[in-house]
Order: C-alpha cells, then sequence, then structure tokens
C-alpha cells in the first residue's frame, strides 16, 4: 500500500544518492590525496558531532504534534537553536582552533576550520527540513534531497578538485551538498 509506496521512494532516493557516490569515488582517488582525505575525515567527523546536537535534537519533535502551529513553533525552536549552536562552534573554533589542530594531529586542518560553522549551518538546516518533510508525508520531496545532495557534492568535489589542488573541494562539496538537499 502507501506505506510500502514511501518506503520504497525514500529507500530509492537514498540508493540514488549512494550510487552517486559510489559512481564518483574512482575520479575522486585520482585527484585527491590520502591526505586529503584525511584532513577531509577529521573536519567529517567535527562536523557529525556538532551537527547531531546542532538543534539539541528537537527537529525529532517535528513529526509528533497534532496541529500544525505547534509543529511550526518547534521548528522555529530548531532554527533558533541551530544558530545558537552555529554561533558557540565559531567562538570555540576561533578560540581554540590551534588546539583542535594538535588534538586531532591534522596539522592541514587548520586552513579548513572556518568551514566547520558553516557546515554545521547547513547540515543542520537539511536535518530539520528534513524532520518538517517527514511531517509533511512529502518522501518524495526528501528522496530527491538525496540525490540532489549526491549530484551536488559530487559535482563540486570534482570541479573544484581539478581547480584546486588539496582538500579544499573534498570540504566545499560537503557543503554545497547539505545546501542543496536543504534548498530542494
Amino acid at each position: 500500500g502507501k506505506f510500502a509506496r514511501n518506503i520504497t521512494v525514500l529507500a530509492g532516493g537514498a540508493a540514488m544518492g549512494q550510487v552517486i557516490t559510489v559512481l564518483v569515488s574512482p575520479i575522486l582517488t585520482r585527484i585527491y590525496t590520502p591526505e586529503d582525505f584525511g584532513v577531509f575525515g577529521v573536519y567529517a567527523s567535527i562536523l557529525g558531532i556538532v551537527t547531531a546536537v546542532a538543534s539539541l535534537r528537537y527537529e525529532y519533535a517535528l513529526p509528533l504534534p497534532e496541529k500544525d502551529d505547534d509543529a511550526a513553533n518547534i521548528l522555529i525552536l530548531c532554527f533558533l537553536l541551530l544558530l545558537i549552536i552555529t554561533f558557540l562552534t565559531s567562538m570555540v573554533i576561533y578560540s581554540l582552533g590551534d588546539r583542535i589542530v594538535i588534538w586531532t594531529n591534522v596539522p592541514r586542518l587548520s586552513s579548513y576550520l572556518w568551514l566547520v560553522p558553516l557546515g554545521v549551518f547547513g547540515a543542520g538546516i537539511y536535518q530539520i527540513l528534513n524532520y518538517w518533510a517527514v511531517r509533511k508525508r512529502n518522501f518524495t520531496r526528501i528522496a530527491q534531497t538525496k540525490i540532489s545532495r549526491g549530484v551536488v557534492r559530487a559535482t563540486l568535489q570534482v570541479g573544484v578538485g581539478f581547480m584546486y589542488p588539496g582538500p579544499l573541494g573534498l570540504l566545499l562539496g560537503q557543503f554545497a551538498g547539505e545546501v542543496a538537499g536543504s534548498i530542494s
């Protein structure tokens, strides 16, 4: 029935997003060095940890209320919390950036720490809007966002990688993928 169709749509969108990543992987491994992937891995780890609490997980509550007004209030709360966490992340990066580089033992990361707050903001917006789409049962749109994230991420990672050596393309591609998912 409808439930199975929704699951199929979501799974198909997620699969297509992953297929894009797999197809572009051989190109990325020829453009970027292992060190570039190391910087990207540490960046993605930091981003994943901070993004997990970017709106203090209130986005999980978006599908729950019966009234849209109540859900809209939670949505606003999520965006406010995201702004606060993004600001705090910026302050931590600004004040402890050198320490973070030492703790992670990745000196090349220092040039790219400025992208962490942007990445938190982009990924946080995507998470919040994703749960809003779940509330609205707009599973086709969620599947489309998975595909657009993959396409934009891959395009930027390849394009920037050819133009500029270093991990910048991997990091910008990650950020742009989140933004593209949010926009779509």
